[in-house]
């Protein structure tokens, strides 16, 4: 049986937040990042930092999850970084 989950996207600015996406029919934080559109690289850093499997779990669990533009917001090279195995603590 799939937890309810909560999956909040993080927008630049209040104007620009994402309302909360309410899934719980969709299932695991994981299901719902494949389902829905714009959570690619937050797929790609849930997978670098070894999180696929507890996040394909029993939850509950409430993620603040950033889309694909908020991570392209970041600096030159930061996201790019984020993503390379030898910065999964940072993750």
């Amino acid at each position: 049986m799939a937890a309810p989950l909560t999956l909040s996207a993080c927008g630049s600015s209040v104007e620009e937040a994402t309302p909360v996406v309410e899934t719980p029919a969709l299932g695991t934080v994981v299901d719902v990042g494949v389902a829905i559109d714009g959570f690619a690289t937050l797929l790609a850093a849930l997978i670098v930092a070894n999180l696929v499997t507890r996040l394909s779990g029993g939850g509950p669990f409430t993620v603040f999850a950033p889309t694909d533009d908020a991570f392209a917001a970041l600096p030159a090279g930061v996201s790019d970084a984020l993503l390379l195995p030898e910065n999964k603590a940072k993750l």
